[in-house]
């Protein structure tokens, strides 16, 4: 039987890394098509309406994701002082916060696919709908310090040490042995 566990944790094992090529796969795909779809749109929005306008329409995201990004920055140092003076979190309230500062950081990226993926979680509805399509999938934990459970047990000894390199072929003063005794 216990060959049988053995088996069965090597296939549990080889599960994991099944799952983890996977999404190496998924994520090497990503990373090479996710260019060549910008450089197409550059291309199509460049043969369209030119060059110029084209650079100045990626500027123009770019300066409206900053400024977004420095408001939001702005925005949540207000919001964590506020809840921090009542002691309450919203998660909904960070999960709206996170979305608008990845839609900056997304309009801040040259390409016309993070652009529009930026103006769409820039919309109100559509981000209480991605919150509440994310929620589920997330587990909020909090973890508390743990207080010692008898403080009239702790000793605390206050002092004050000095570190001193004594010179290996002179004896402390009134020492007569090697230093590993007490003579």
């Amino acid at each position: 039987m216990g060959h049988y566990v053995g088996m069965q944790t090597a296939q549990v094992h080889l599960g994991e890394e099944a799952v983890v090529a996977e999404l190496k796969l998924k994520l090497l795909f990503v990373l090479l098509v996710f260019p060549l779809v910008e450089i197409a749109g550059f291309v199509l929005v460049g043969g369209r309406i030119g060059l110029l306008p084209t650079l100045g329409l990626v500027v123009l995201a770019a300066g409206i994701g900053i400024w977004i990004l420095r408001r939001q920055a702005m925005l949540a140092g207000r919001g964590l002082r506020g809840s921090l003076g009542d002691l309450r979190t919203s998660g909904a309230m960070m999960a709206q916060g996170a979305l608008v500062s990845l839609a900056a950081v997304l309009l801040i990226l040259p390409g016309f696919l993070t652009d529009m993926a930026g103006i769409v979680l820039l919309i109100p509805p559509l981000r209480r709908l991605l919150v509440v399509a994310l929620a589920g999938r997330i587990t909020v934990s909090r973890e508390r310090p743990q207080a010692p459970a008898d403080r009239a047990a702790t000793t605390i000894i206050d002092g004050t040490y000095f570190e001193t390199d004594p010179d290996p072929a002179t004896p402390p003063p009134g020492s007569t042995g090697s230093g590993w005794t007490r003579h």
